[in-house]
């Protein structure tokens, strides 16, 4: 019997497991344990210890797969964690949108034209197609699309000429 078990043979009542639960300690940097809190707390865990196990279930399942690294397919791999990091990027541009088009007009746009008179629909938005603030907002956003792009190799620009599509297979 562990030492420690043998202090209090009921811990487990005390603590409220269920049977067959045990404890295992491990070690770490003081670092990993708060940002494992952390990250326990943020995704909803009831506790660390939860959390740290799912963990290494997970890691276990990820393994078990043998999903990383097999020889000859580090390439491979590499190639799909880019596309994942892709698609994770488009999805967070396109969120919020119902259409899954991303959303043209901000909040701050429209509460930037508000002020403490009253104005109909129509003439907040002439106001704000007029003002300088959809045109830099709308440049923005054109801009970061295209460096994306160009990260995705699907558009290419050339000083003196500018942009232009780069389709599938010619990069």
């Amino acid at each position: 019997m562990d030492p420690e078990q043998s202090k209090d043979s009921n811990w487990k009542e005390v603590v409220g497991l269920a049977d067959g639960t045990d404890k295992v300690a491990i070690y770490c940097k003081e670092s990993d344990k708060e940002a494992w809190t952390e990250e326990a707390e943020e995704k909803g865990y009831p506790s660390r210890s939860k959390y740290l196990y799912d963990l290494v279930i997970e890691g276990q399942r990820v393994r078990e797969t043998d999903f990383f690294d097999k020889p000859g397919d580090s390439e491979q791999n590499e190639e799909l964690r880019e596309r994942i990091n892709e698609l994770h990027d488009e999805i967070s541009r396109l969120k919020g949108s119902p259409d899954g088009d991303p959303n043209l007009i901000v909040p701050d746009l429209v509460l930037g034209e508000l002020s403490e008179e009253y104005r109909t629909h129509d003439e907040l938005v002439s106001s704000i197609l007029d003002s300088d603030r959809i045109e830099n907002h709308v440049r923005e956003e054109v801009e970061d699309i295209l460096y994306d792009l160009i990260d995705a190799d699907r558009a290419e620009y050339q000083i003196g000429h500018g942009w232009r599509h780069v389709p599938e297979g010619d990069s």
